[in-house]
């Protein structure tokens, strides 16, 4: 009987881990929207990470009625867990009629980026695709603003790749959206919100590994940081990005609304956040 307990508590524990993994990544092979589809015009790029995977990426220059516009800047999109750059895409790409190219690409396993998704993976990935986003960028117009965007779990990517980036001093603006400092917080947070997985969400302090989180970024980043959350997100909760914005020891502005939504700020060109990102965006060419 004892060995029947646990074996049990070990299944339960094993259920749990390979849960909490399935939460942070849910990649999709599915083509969401075809660029085609908007008559947008882009690059598909294809590059090794550090290990020799094969990662995609789009690069969408900026562009207005199938003519491509002179640059204003390149913007670089980290995205979240869940489907893939095929329907990440579409919540920066109307930056691009603004005169701002897009970086958009896969972690491996998401769409036609090779290989499983894994927290070392994406992370070598990360560093390679910074990389490679900055060489598109530079042969375009270098003199122009470099932008990172991170949001959801891209945004935890995004600040681990900084940190080891040897491109920390060419990024001219970090934003977070709607992202979180710490994998153990927002597994908690998402883990209590449900009555079946309550009693064991503290659990997550002891089971989920912070390995290529954010660690010194909030001491160390250089380029001003936005971050921007939904007062109401039901995915990761604005208390973390609370959290991530006092952690935080640089230059630094906090921007929410209330408009219920998980990433929507910036993908919604109508809503008052969009419209002082794209002014923000602006005052960086001056």
């Amino acid at each position: 009987m004892r060995k029947l307990w646990q074996l049990a508590l070990l299944s339960t524990l094993l259920f749990f881990v390979i849960g909490c993994n399935s939460y942070f990544f849910q990649p999709t092979r599915q083509l969401y929207y075809p660029p085609e589809k908007f008559h947008l015009l882009y690059h598909q790029l294809k590059f090794p990470s550090k290990d020799g995977t094969e990662l995609a990426a789009w690069f969408f220059p900026a562009q207005k009625n199938g003519k491509v516009l002179a640059s204003h800047g390149t913007v670089v999109q980290f995205h979240g867990n869940a489907e893939n750059m095929s329907s990440h895409y579409t919540g920066l790409v109307w930056l691009t009629q603004h005169g701002f190219n897009l970086f958009v690409w896969d972690y491996r396993g998401y769409g036609i980026s090779k290989g499983e998704a894994s927290r070392e993976g994406v992370y070598e990935d990360s560093l390679v695709a910074l990389q490679e986003a900055h060489k598109q960028h530079e042969a375009i117009d270098s003199s122009k603003p470099f932008v990172l965007v991170g949001q959801s779990l891209g945004g935890a990517i995004a600040m681990r790749a900084y940190e080891d980036s040897d491109l920390n001093n060419e990024i001219d603006l970090i934003v977070l959206d709607s992202t979180f400092a710490s994998y153990r917080r927002v597994a908690f947070k998402a883990l209590s919100k449900h009555w079946f997985t309550f009693l064991v969400s503290p659990l997550a302090y002891v089971l989920v590994s912070e390995n290529k989180g954010p660690n010194q970024f909030w001491s160390e980043v250089k380029a001003p940081v936005l971050v921007v959350h939904d007062k109401s997100d039901p995915v990761v909760p604005y208390s973390c990005g609370e959290n991530v914005f006092e952690k935080i020891q640089g230059r630094k502005q906090m921007w929410s609304e209330d408009l219920g939504g998980h990433i929507r700020l910036l993908s919604n060109p109508d809503s008052e956040t969009a419209k002082k990102f794209l002014s923000r965006l602006f005052e960086l060419n001056h």
